[in-house]
């Protein structure tokens, strides 16, 4: 069965780039040495 997204590839890649946008605005203080992709990262108590 075929599955249908809810939102066109466009209307995503516009929400990422506002997004992008928007990140930099608030965390460019910061620069991409100081921030952590913790998205895949094990943590390991």
């Amino acid at each position: 069965m075929p599955q249908m997204a809810k939102k066109s590839t466009e209307a995503l890649e516009q929400t990422r780039a506002e997004f992008e946008l928007d990140f930099w605005k608030t965390h460019a203080a910061y620069g991409p040495e100081g921030m952590y992709n913790v998205d895949e990262t094990a943590n390991q108590f």
